[in-house]
């Protein structure tokens, strides 16, 4: 049996040099130099290209290098019967909270409108911006720690997710009938959405309508989750304050793209939250020595589910 390590984005080198010291008798096989995809039972992956994996016949558990699954859910060359795991990193919850607080900050005391003043040398007072209220939409992991970062910080949140939560830290509306009532008068939309069929395009034109023009978005979830045509046409339009934009739909993010134009949008390159590789490596080790021991594994992914 061997693991094959596919990873399309960077060097796995020092990956595979982790994992060796880690597990001394570890087998592995590094992509694209793989020569006996029939001894591979287990394969560590991150942005593997699509349809790669009819020519792993053994293929027992694919365990993803972050907690992003999407790519592998959708791949059709991937069996039922193979096992996807997701990493989830704690300290992720943490520095999600730290850019949606520091994003909703800025907006609020309006840092991009006095920078754009700064650069024509221009000093002119501002009100902050008016309004209190939050909505975030995903109520997981990462969207609890936001919820209550900001609830700490003296703002009103309302929290909403495709089925029903049983919290109690905020006030909390559950599916598609439900999310007017969530949107209703908010002031922060905050999208912490995993990528799933049923959150594809969930922030569109109809969703934003709901909005009103002073509101501002955040969008640090998934990129799939938002209609990117219908967000530049609002934001252009100023039916939406502003947007600070850390997820695309295509990363990295075309220089054509109309977004990079817009005076009322901030982008950063998907750095909302990252996760430690130290505690991926962990993880990976953990799971494969549970696959080996035939037992449960960590962080198992529901595909129906999508996470």
């Amino acid at each position: 049996m061997s693991l094959a390590i596919i990873i399309a984005d960077r060097d796995p080198s020092d990956i595979h040099q982790q994992l060796a010291r880690c597990i001394p008798d570890i087998d592995c096989q590094i992509w694209p130099n793989i020569t006996q995809p029939e001894r591979v039972e287990f394969a560590v992956a991150w942005q593997a290209p699509i349809g790669l994996w009819h020519q792993y016949l053994r293929l027992k558990v694919i365990q993803s290098f972050g907690a992003g699954v999407e790519n592998l859910i959708t791949d059709g060359s991937i069996g039922d019967n193979v096992a996807i795991s997701r990493v989830v990193d704690q300290d992720l919850a943490q520095e999600m909270a730290s850019y949606v607080l520091s994003s909703v900050l800025m907006l609020k005391c309006r840092f991009i409108e006095f920078y754009q003043q700064q650069q024509q040398q221009k000093w002119s007072g501002l009100p902050r911006h008016s309004g209190n209220k939050v909505t975030i939409l995903g109520l997981g992991q990462l969207g609890a720690a936001v919820a209550k970062c900001l609830m700490i910080n003296g703002f009103d949140v309302t929290g909403w997710s495709r089925t029903e939560k049983s919290q109690t830290f905020c006030r909390h509306f559950s599916g598609v009938q439900q999310l007017p009532q969530a949107l209703a008068d908010c002031d922060y939309l905050i999208n912490l959405l995993p990528s799933t069929p049923e959150t594809e395009k969930l922030v569109n034109q109809a969703l934003l309508s709901q909005l009103k023009p002073s509101a501002c978005f955040v969008n640090a979830g998934r990129g799939a989750t938002v209609d990117e045509q219908a967000l530049y046409q609002a934001l252009l339009n100023k039916q939406l304050s502003f947007a600070v934009l850390d997820v695309f739909t295509q990363e990295p993010l075309p220089e054509q793209n109309p977004l990079w134009q817009l005076k009322n949008v901030v982008v950063t390159p998907h750095i909302a939250a990252v996760t430690n590789p130290k505690t991926v490596i962990e993880q990976i080790v953990e799971n494969y020595q549970r696959f080996k021991k035939q037992q449960p594994l960590l962080n198992r992914v529901e595909r129906e589910r999508g996470y």
